[in-house]
């Protein structure tokens, strides 16, 4: 009896010291990421807001984490091409996804069958980002704030046409011309930056885009912005009012960019992640980037970034569903 006795014990100690072993190894393969390259999947074209984010981050991730970061664009399907294959691939650190509301907030409102789940699919690493739209129109536009759009489309039969190249777009679009009770079309594009492109050679009347991706034709003076969504205005675009001083009821939404690894990816490496997203979000050089983009930094911790998602989630369906947007 005390043979049998003593080899239980052995082998409980042996199975203990083989436990142990496995987790000091998991803990030493997350304390030594990344040993090779990283690669950052953005679902949206270069030129992007989501585009611009990625780029930035994979500079700080590098300078945090050692290593290399290399963003890959995967556009298409609204995004759903690339998230899908972050979804797919091996959840072992090295395919990171740049998250966005339209991929994970607006997405699965407008589209019957995905090819992810957003929240099952993804270990959420943070939010990066709180982004802002604006309702632009061309510069040649008789339109010159909210108040004059409603004239301007009953001049032109009543109706309106807006361009979206994200989900995002399409759901502020339609809230906008919901909120100013202007019937209008929508046009579908690949990408954000070809429905400004229309936009400002007059073949669009009017759209909604983030701050960061309008930049470059506000300050070309091709586009007129009329409004920001946001509560207050913006030091990006400070002659902007918001909608509260543009005489209308806010929104109450505004987009949001985030990091996100496949389900299942070790929690070493998101916390080691999360960590490096803490430090760079609180430097002064990337507010000052974020914020000459019209962006917010917006760091979430690991046990507060999943309530978000889902939360946000929630939010742009019910907004979805008030602008009377089915899924397709």
């Amino acid at each position: 009896m005390e043979t049998k006795g003593l080899r239980t014990m052995l082998r409980f100690i042996q199975l203990f010291i083989l436990l142990w072993s496995l987790t000091m190894m998991g803990q030493a393969g997350a304390q030594q990421f990344p040993q090779r390259p990283v690669t950052i999947i953005v679902p949206f074209t270069p030129g992007s807001g989501t585009d611009l984010v990625g780029r930035l981050i994979a500079d700080e991730l590098a300078k945090r984490l050692g290593g290399t970061f290399l963003v890959d664009n995967k556009p298409g399907a609204g995004g759903a091409i690339g998230v899908t294959a972050v979804a797919r691939a091996k959840p072992d650190g090295y395919t990171l996804l740049i998250t966005s509301s339209a991929t994970h907030s607006a997405a699965p409102w407008l589209t019957s069958k995905m090819g992810y789940d957003p929240k099952t699919d993804f270990a959420h690493i943070s939010v990066l980002a709180e982004a802002n739209y604006l309702l632009l129109v061309p510069v040649n536009s008789s339109v010159h704030s909210l108040a004059e759009v409603a004239r301007f489309a009953a001049a032109k039969g009543g109706r309106l046409t807006y361009g979206y190249g994200s989900q995002t777009s399409q759901i502020l679009s339609a809230a906008f011309m919901d909120l100013l009770g202007v019937p209008a079309d929508g046009v579908p594009y690949k990408s954000q930056p070809q429905v400004l492109t229309d936009l400002a050679g007059e073949r669009l009347d009017i759209a909604v885009a983030d701050v960061s991706a309008s930049q470059a034709l506000l300050d070309a003076k091709r586009l007129r912005p009329l409004v920001i969504s946001t509560p207050s205005r913006m030091s990006a675009v400070p002659s902007v009012p918001t909608l509260a001083e543009s005489g209308y009821k806010p929104l109450g939404i505004s987009g949001w960019i985030g990091l996100a690894a496949p389900a299942g990816t070790p929690p070493g490496i998101i916390r080691q992640v999360n960590q490096a997203l803490r430090e760079a979000l609180a430097s002064e050089a990337l507010a000052s980037r974020f914020v000459a983009m019209g962006l917010k930094p917006a760091y979430t911790t690991n046990d507060a970034v999943n309530a978000f998602i889902e939360s946000q989630l929630e939010a742009w369906g019910t907004y979805a569903k008030k602008a009377g947007l089915k899924p397709e």
